[in-house]
């Protein structure tokens, strides 16, 4: 038998005077030069009483201790190996995600009765309680108004929190790719939503809204709604302005005294006018009128290029027979070309119109010639 590669034999010859200590520490010096550490020698005074066979236990148990601890070692390295190999595999091929944390779910989306609406889905709302919104047009369509409309298109475009919020509410698709009539029906909802009346009041809005009711019955209602579209309904009563045609408030009549705002004119009073020649002669004021409007009125701002303007209700005669719904952008108008026609919330009370003496019932309103709304029915 050998251990450490020394032979048993050699042990038993090396112990002098029946001890064996010598061959001990011939045995250890041996064991020194091929295992240079790990293993721990017995005591003296233990060895006293053991031979060489018992050395041998003692060794090869310690021996066994060491094989099993390197074992378990090497085991622990082939596992570190084989893990990192196999992380380094999946990493290649895409099969793990980075090691970050795992995000929290999204938060629920805040419901149409917490979020903060924008002023366009705030009218849809109102829509939605009253009833789509009537309003004041033209009130002859002529043969290219649908024409007229689409040159409306890039305008109406520019208000980009408008123009989302009516394709999202049609259902047009947001591609750029807009057909004649997707934008017209765009240039609709965006008219009849201009007649909604929202104005900011504190952290709310106040409105007042022109629609029919379920019996087809006209009715103004105004009220607050808050911006997650929380309605409170103030006033609802039937609508009996029918469609204001008349001038704004301040608007300069010419006469033989010099212009005079239209609201001091009092019949009787002298006024210019054309006659069916085409002079301007005098004549006098036979009949003024005054209008209540509701709070939703909205008036044609129209402006020509040569600086004459005019606020006036689209349905008002222009002095060569049309009516300002009637004109737009390039049309000419009283010797000028128009350069501006919007459509505008009035802030005032009520609108005016007078009627002249003479053949035609023409005037002059802010320089520009213009109709009366009063000739035809005289």
């Amino acid at each position: 038998m050998v251990i450490l590669g020394a032979p048993i034999a050699q042990l038993d010859r090396a112990q002098p005077c029946g001890g064996w200590g010598w061959g001990f520490e011939s045995l250890w010096a041996h064991y020194q030069e091929e295992y240079p550490s790990g293993l721990r020698a017995p005591s003296r005074k233990r060895l006293g009483s053991q031979g060489p066979r018992e050395f041998e236990s003692h060794l090869l148990r310690q021996l066994g201790k060491m094989s099993q601890k390197g074992f378990v070692n090497i085991v622990l390295v082939v596992i570190i190996v084989a893990l990192a190999g196999a992380g380094i595999y999946f990493v290649s091929t895409r099969q793990i995600t980075s090691l970050t944390a795992i995000p929290s779910p999204s938060p629920t989306p805040i419901s149409k009765s917490t979020a903060q609406l924008t002023p366009t889905e705030l009218k849809y709302f109102l829509e939605d309680k009253f009833g789509k919104a009537t309003f004041c047009g033209p009130p002859v369509v002529r043969n290219d108004y649908e024409s007229e409309l689409l040159t409306q298109f890039p305008t109406v475009m520019e208000n980009a929190e408008e123009f989302s919020v009516i394709l999202k509410r049609t259902n047009i698709i947001d591609d750029g790719q807009w057909s004649n009539e997707d934008k017209l029906t765009i240039v609709r909802e965006h008219n009849r939503l201009s007649a909604i009346s929202l104005e900011a009041f504190n952290s709310n809005y106040k409105f007042s809204i022109r629609s029919h009711s379920q019996d087809k019955e006209e009715l103004i209602s105004e009220g607050f709604i808050t911006q997650s579209g929380s309605i409170t309904t103030t006033k609802q009563e039937p609508y009996t302005y029918g469609c204001p045609i008349c001038l704004a408030e301040n608007t300069l009549i010419d006469t033989p005294f010099g212009v005079m705002a239209i609201q001091d004119l009092q019949k009787g009073m002298p006024i210019w006018t054309m006659n069916n020649s085409g002079l301007r002669v005098p004549a006098k004021i036979l009949e003024t009128v005054r209008t209540q409007v509701p709070s939703t009125h909205r008036v044609t701002h129209l402006t020509l290029d040569d600086g004459r303007e005019l606020f006036i209700s689209p349905g008002h005669p222009t002095g060569d027979g049309r009516t300002i719904g009637d004109l737009f952008v390039g049309d000419s108008l009283d010797g000028g070309r128009v350069i501006t026609v919007e459509n505008i919330l009035y802030q005032k009370d009520f609108t005016y119109d007078i009627l002249p003496s003479g053949e035609t019932g023409l005037y002059w309103a802010n320089g520009i010639l213009t109709g009366s709304t009063l000739f035809h029915s005289n």
